[in-house]
């Protein structure tokens, strides 16, 4: 069955800096829907560091969404890290939240997970939870600085699998593969 994969034009998605030594994630009710986030999960990950959630969540204190598009691409740009949580099984391991951040060249932190594009000492800081909080508590902001820069050499492989002719791509082998579901007989 083919896969239409979120897509995100890396032209709209540039000038990574991860200024601000916050973590990002942007989610919607994620109180409402821990278990499909692994809330808990991301808790863990960001205990001791700055963080700010981006998005519709009522339940939590402080937190809006971003108030158009051009904040939103600024915050993927000016925050220092990416994290990513999601329930085993319930969640594709990614979604359009990771993909922007990838093609912004922001470095991503997640769960270990098949389903993630995101793959461990490659592609970005993939969180094993208990060895990723202990080094957390070891680095200081510049160390913490120095990995998100080391992240952006990933950008390149995220903008081509999510960009606009990877997702025409994906649509026309979903076109493909109906008119061959179409013809067949059961």
């Amino acid at each position: 069955c083919a896969v239409i994969r979120p897509c995100a034009d890396p032209e709209d998605y540039q000038g990574f800096d991860g200024r601000h030594p916050v973590a990002l994630r942007v989610a919607n009710q994620v109180l409402e829907r821990r278990e499909r986030f692994a809330w808990d999960a991301h808790l863990a990950i960001t205990r001791g560091h700055s963080t700010r959630v981006v998005g519709h969540n009522p339940a939590l204190a402080g937190v809006q969404p971003a108030s158009s598009w051009q904040e939103l691409k600024t915050f993927y740009r000016e925050h220092r890290a990416y994290v990513h949580s999601a329930g085993r099984g319930l969640d594709d391991g990614y979604n359009l939240g990771v993909v922007e951040a990838m093609v912004t060249g922001m470095p991503v932190v997640s769960l270990a997970g098949s389903e993630s594009p995101v793959a461990d000492g490659y592609s970005e800081l993939n969180a094993r939870l208990a060895v990723e909080r202990e080094q957390a508590q070891a680095r200081d902001r510049g160390q913490i600085g120095h990995l998100a820069r080391r992240g952006v050499a990933f950008a390149d492989s995220g903008r081509r699998t999510y960009s606009p002719s990877a997702f025409g791509d994906d649509l026309h082998a979903l076109a493909r593969f109906t008119t061959t579901l179409a013809k067949a007989e059961f």
